[in-house]
């Protein structure tokens, strides 16, 4: 995933909401944010939005766990191209490179790599879990090789390098639900204990890891954001977190979202969170408020991810394909 830029400013009022522009909105409205604010899209896509893998302004592959289709890849023109065959292991964590290349991974004990919508999934390699792969990034590791880090629910962390690698796996943590980070050196891994259910973060690489952060029993976390190497948030069931160099808890969480299973953090500490709720809420750290920024009402119950590289380039995706976006050619 393409790391995100300062927020642009915004210009406008807000798709389905107030035009006011206020940091905390107006009463009864939403926060304003980029031109038109955020619009849904259609894709082919009908099953759960489980990534949405954005590599570039308007580049992105949508991924689901479930459908007839389960991946497609968005085209200059504005429409979703699926590949041209297979691609239907059911996925659940997608990383994209710079070039567009995405690679796939879910319950399959495996990891499928895609170079564009025309051409077929091909396997990488397997991994050392049949449990569901949660998380994947990538960076390059010269000569065209891209180093891989996938988490799984049963808490392995498994890193290999494509084209040319091995897996190796590691399981610090009961189990992972996402990662994040800037670098394949500098990574964290959020998660949950067994039993009390307690939020845990990992920091560190390949099969290195130390505990830095234990949240209260039953807060697990579920979501991970860097926005530098010495700014990110993570987010779950309790609070929401913040590292400066440690991980601490920063704040409460929206009223309305009880469990956040999607952030993205911004270099000037702003933060769009997802999850159990039809909105999209914003953390602007200039007035500690959050805000509403999007309302697509009863028939979105739930959204996983939100993704994107500025304000004006946000993508989320949650039930029944659903997908919406900031992003105006």
């Amino acid at each position: 995933m393409e790391r995100p830029e300062e927020p642009r400013a915004a210009a406008g009022g807000t798709a389905g909401g107030s035009a006011g522009g206020a940091a905390g909105g107006s009463a009864g409205g939403l926060a304003t944010i980029c031109d038109a604010g955020f619009h849904p899209v259609s894709t082919p896509l009908t099953g759960e939005i489980a990534e949405l893998a954005v590599y570039g302004e308007g580049q992105l592959w949508v991924v689901a766990l479930n459908g007839a289709v389960q991946v497609a890849q968005r085209q200059p023109n504005g429409t979703f191209l699926p590949p041209s065959g297979g691609c239907t292991s059911g996925y659940s964590a997608a990383f994209a490179r710079s070039d567009g290349r995405v690679y796939l991974g879910g319950a399959f004990s495996g990891i499928e790599r895609l170079n564009d919508a025309v051409g077929t999934c091909t396997a990488v390699d397997s991994v050392s879990t049949s449990a569901a792969m949660t998380g994947l990034i990538g960076f390059p590791a010269g000569s065209g090789t891209t180093e891989l880090t996938a988490v799984h629910q049963d808490g392995t962390i498994a890193v290999r390098s494509d084209p040319a690698g091995t897996v190796t796996g590691v399981g610090p943590i009961d189990h992972a639900f996402a990662v994040d980070g800037l670098s394949s050196t500098a990574l964290h891994v959020v998660g949950a204990d067994n039993g009390s259910n307690k939020g845990r973060v990992f920091q560190g690489s390949g099969t290195s890891w130390s505990s830095g952060f234990t949240a209260p029993s039953n807060e697990r976390l579920f979501a991970v954001s860097l926005a530098t190497p010495s700014l990110g948030y993570a987010a779950g069931q309790g609070s929401l977190i913040r590292y400066d160099g440690n991980w601490n808890t920063f704040t409460a969480l929206p009223v309305d979202l009880t469990q956040v299973r999607g952030l993205l953090a911004f270099p000037n500490g702003d933060v769009f969170a997802v999850g159990t709720s039809s909105k999209v809420f914003k953390y602007t750290a200039s007035t500690s408020r959050w805000a509403p920024v999007a309302d697509f009402g009863a028939g979105v119950t739930v959204l996983n991810k939100v993704r994107g590289t500025n304000e004006c380039n946000l993508w989320v995706g949650g039930a029944n394909g659903f997908v919406a976006t900031t992003f105006t050619p």
